[in-house]
């Protein structure tokens, strides 16, 4: 028995997508999407589907159409930070995620990608004030904790990496 409205369309579509099943996940995003053309969710969540499917451009089409239906969701200007990052737009990768972190400053995911980014632009001084939010935001996040590590050692602190690297080791254990 098949979903006839979008909503179940797009459930479905992420059960799918979590179990693997790439495919078929694609293929209910894809319906929701034509019955609801003005669903940013739906966009988002095709578009994350194809992210895991490396088809960055594809996911990004999608993700400028969300976020002109919905220009206030942080969610969607990450994942567009994220496909622009993959497609090595690096200027307009640190425009949306910075639009992401300022939509929601609690975002921690955003401000981790916008930090790895500014570290790879070689803006450690910068990386480090995200990351160093970032951890703040999700202590738990041991992805903001590794990448201020490693922010901190590109700019020769090794004593602030290590400090970072014991306390993420020090959290694994427990």
């Amino acid at each position: 028995l098949l979903p006839k409205e979008p909503s179940g369309h797009l459930h479905l579509s992420m059960v799918l997508h979590d179990a693997g099943k790439t495919d078929l996940a694609l293929a209910h995003a894809g319906q929701a999407v034509l019955l609801d053309r003005k669903s940013h969710d739906a966009l988002n969540n095709r578009a994350l589907i194809y992210q895991s499917l490396n088809r960055h451009d594809e996911a990004l089409r999608d993700l400028q159409r969300a976020a002109k239906l919905r220009p206030i969701s942080a969610e969607v200007w990450t994942n567009l930070g994220v496909s622009q990052m993959a497609l090595g737009r690096k200027k307009e990768a640190e425009t949306a995620l910075k639009r992401a972190v300022a939509i929601d400053p609690q975002n921690a995911v955003a401000a981790v990608n916008l930090g790895v980014l500014l570290c790879k632009n070689k803006l450690y001084q910068d990386a480090i004030l995200v990351l160093q939010e970032a951890v703040k935001l999700a202590t738990a996040l041991g992805d903001a904790r590794h990448n201020l590590a490693r922010a901190y050692a590109l700019t020769q602190r090794p004593r602030l990496a290590e400090q970072q690297y014991r306390i993420m080791l020090q959290a694994a254990l427990v």
